[in-house]
């Protein structure tokens, strides 16, 4: 899927917990005293709008400047062309593309030394790192409820498993692999989540009607009243869903209940479709393990 990034559209950004810094621009003080001069001074009226359009120009600098931006991707099948892709064209887009730096993860069995080297061949100026995703699995721990839950839909969690393993990352782009940026991707290291751990684009093309009974979500609603995580209000049927396929996360600020909380909440969202006998695609789903070609 191909993705503007300059025309995506609202961005809806969750509640994660914690707060948010304002970015500062340090002037020497000799610069702040000269720059005030420079009202009172007509005798140094070129240089005074010399060393202003300097100044403005440092601050352009520094707001534009985010340093370097982090890109992770998970891919379920191993299709190197489909990651060569993904790294062309978002370092094409960007406007500093040596301060781009990409992390995928592959499936196990995956040979990722292999991998790095036959990208590293193909993009031999990219910053990218290649890692199994065995190495997430093991930090799970699958043994317990959570740990096996979440690994049992680590293909739509994968986000989520990826920030629960950089919580040293202040922040990163996630991108699923079979995009193509159009673009710069460093543009969303600008943006500003506040007290939010998590923002994604609308996608207004489906509805929340369009994937769930709108009476097994009332039940599941009723039945979980009591919990932080459902909201009071009743959902709108009409409610545009999120496109998951690019994230800007923050995993510092994600709250602690969000893993159970979506444990409860699919629990809870299958248990009603088998009483209710409800047939929409998030009922009727078929979880088992598809195979690739």
């Amino acid at each position: 899927m191909a993705y503007d990034l300059q025309g995506q559209g609202s961005v809806v950004v969750f509640r994660g917990g914690g707060g948010a810094r304002p970015a500062y621009t340090l002037v020497s003080q000799n610069e702040a005293h000269f720059a005030g001069d420079c009202v009172a001074s007509h005798n140094k009226l070129w240089t005074c709008m010399k060393l202003l359009l300097e100044l403005l120009i440092l601050l352009q600098g520094s707001l534009n400047d985010v340093g370097s931006v982090d890109v992770f991707s998970w891919i379920r099948c191993l299709d190197l062309r489909t990651l060569a892709v993904l790294t062309n064209s978002t370092l094409s887009s960007s406007s500093d593309p040596h301060n781009i730096s990409f992390h995928y993860l592959i499936p196990e069995g995956g040979n990722d030394k292999l991998s790095y080297f036959k990208l590293k061949v193909l993009l031999p100026d990219s910053d990218l790192t290649v890692t199994s995703q065995k190495q997430i699995k093991d930090k799970l721990n699958v043994a317990t409820p959570k740990g096996n839950f979440l690994w049992l839909f680590h293909i739509e969690l994968s986000p989520f498993l990826i920030a629960k393993s950089q919580l040293s990352k202040k922040r990163f782009v996630y991108i699923a692999a079979d995009s193509i940026i159009k673009g710069k991707v460093e543009d969303l290291g600008r943006m500003e989540l506040g007290g939010y751990a998590i923002g994604a684009v609308e996608d207004c093309s489906k509805r929340l009607s369009d994937y769930i009974s709108m009476d097994v979500l009332s039940a599941i609603q009723r039945a979980g009243a009591t919990f932080s995580w459902v909201p009071k209000e009743p959902y709108n049927e009409d409610a545009c869903l999120l496109d998951f396929d690019v994230l800007l996360m923050e995993p510092r600020k994600l709250e602690k209940t969000l893993i159970t909380s979506i444990m409860w909440w699919a629990t809870g969202c299958l248990q009603q479709c088998r009483v209710m006998g409800s047939y929409k695609e998030i009922c009727s789903r078929n979880f088992t393990k598809s195979s690739c070609r």
